[in-house]
């Protein structure tokens, strides 16, 4: 049974197959048409003629744009204004010199000629006074005041350090200048240093003071 209905639809099918290939080739066959082709051919291009030279010159000799009358008025007042300016600071110059008193020549002095122990005095350095505070020195190392109360004296010495005399001048307390004048005279203090140089002897003003 399987078997018949196969049969029977390819046999359908054949039918049509058939049956459609028989319609077509009763149909005509569509005439093709020919196909036309065109050239064309472009024309050739004209040569360029050069402009003529007037043309040239006249576009070369434009004349520039004028600048504006008001911006030609304004430069030319900044110009006088600074014309002025100039002028009035020339017056003031040649004004200012002429008021200038002109330097007075002095006549010049002729030169003192210094006699040679003044330059050599002049030429020599300065020196400190250093023999005072040695000798302020070895007096408080050796030296102490018994009692309370200053004493003032001079101090006469030989450039060798002796003593020559010794004066008191002021004192609150008679044992504190005994003491001083007996101790003094007994010491050997040093040679005069270069403070001192060319003195035979000096003077010293020397002040003590009770120290506790």
């Amino acid at each position: 049974m399987k078997k018949k209905i196969i049969y029977i639809v390819v046999a359908v099918h054949l039918a049509l197959v058939l049956s459609v290939a028989i319609s077509l080739k009763k149909k005509p066959a569509k005439q093709t048409m020919p196909i036309a082709v065109r050239t064309f051919v472009a024309p050739k291009p004209m040569p360029s003629q050069p402009a003529p030279k007037n043309q040239q010159v006249v576009a070369q000799a434009k004349p520039k744009a004028a600048p504006k009358a008001p911006a030609r008025k304004k430069a030319r007042d900044v110009m006088s204004d600074l014309q002025k300016n100039m002028a009035k600071i020339e017056t003031k110059r040649d004004s200012k010199q002429q008021s200038k008193p002109k330097p007075v020549s002095k006549a010049k002095s002729p030169a003192k000629q210094e006699s040679p122990q003044v330059a050599k005095k002049a030429a020599a350095p300065t020196v400190t006074p250093q023999y005072p505070l040695l000798l302020v020195q070895k007096l408080k190392s050796a030296l102490h005041l018994p009692e309370e109360g200053d004493v003032k004296l001079e101090l006469i010495l030989k450039n060798s350090g002796e003593v020559i005399k010794v004066n008191v001048l002021s004192s609150l307390s008679p044992d504190n200048a005994l003491y001083l004048e007996n101790e003094i005279t007994k010491m050997r203090f040093p040679v005069f240093t270069a403070d001192l140089t060319g003195k035979k002897e000096h003077t010293f003003t020397l002040t003590f003071r009770h120290d506790d």
